[in-house]
């Protein structure tokens, strides 16, 4: 009976393990919400594996102000096919902000040179995969953008 009992309680403690291992594993499956701690912490892991992917050789600054968002600043900086390279201002301005959601009027962005960046065969692997790795961050934002811009950065990338 006594080693009925102990089996019992060993498989119990290996099921209750299984099961916070597998629920820690899927918690980068768990939805993230636009300006969120998580969300933040979700891009800046992924920036912190590109941390020394960019040649900044020539990059801008800009300011923010009132009303830009990202993919509009890429746009102007970058021109209007080329919105969703925005990514690769956040990787460069990441001491000023992680996630695009909290821009805020008087950041200073680096603006990378993007010709300089793409021109480079090993840097332009970085960025591809760089924007896939973003766009599964983008795959659990729960806003009603998300999945857009997932399929837009995934199709830059495979076009790179």
């Amino acid at each position: 009976m006594k080693k009925l009992m102990l089996s019992i309680v060993a498989l119990w403690i290996i099921v209750l393990a299984v099961s916070c291992a597998t629920k820690s594993a899927n918690s980068q499956d768990d939805p993230l919400e636009p300006g969120s701690p998580e969300m933040s912490a979700a891009l800046g892991e992924v920036y912190n594996d590109y941390d020394d992917l960019l040649n900044l050789t020539g990059a801008a600054k800009y300011t923010v102000v009132r009303g830009d968002d990202l993919s509009h600043i890429a746009a102007v900086q970058y021109g209007k096919d080329n919105a969703y390279f925005f990514p690769i201002i956040m990787l460069a301005s990441k001491n000023t902000v992680i996630d695009p959601d909290l821009l805020e009027p008087g950041m200073e962005l680096i603006i990378p040179d993007l010709n300089i960046n793409l021109s480079d065969d090993k840097i332009k692997r970085g960025i591809k995969k760089f924007l896939n790795d973003i766009a599964d961050v983008y795959s659990r934002k729960q806003d009603n953008w998300a999945s857009v811009t997932e399929a837009n950065l995934q199709a830059l990338a495979n076009n790179l």
